[in-house]
């Protein structure tokens, strides 16, 4: 049977606060996108990056949910570094 150190334990909990912060951002981003057309909200959620060309194109008013969703990203991206060391 395998024992985790606290190493281990550690990184999970910053990747699964990572994905957690990632997540928050999409949804709101994506319920910006259903507000401002149908088709922006389904592109957003079937097609990879329209949500990403979302952001960039209505910037006043995703600036902050693009901005969570980042930082979740690179809450992960760390934590996924940290596992690896």
């Amino acid at each position: 049977m395998e024992t985790f150190t606290t190493v281990d334990v550690v990184g999970a909990i910053f990747l699964l606060i990572g994905a957690l912060i990632s997540i928050v951002g999409t949804i709101w981003l994506l319920i910006l996108a259903f507000k401002r057309h149908i088709l922006w909200g389904l592109g957003s959620f079937f097609i990879p990056f329209v949500i990403v060309i979302f952001a960039i194109k209505f910037w006043a008013e995703a600036q902050v949910p693009f901005v969570v969703y980042i930082v979740g990203g690179i809450v992960m991206g760390l934590a996924s570094v940290y596992f690896v060391i």
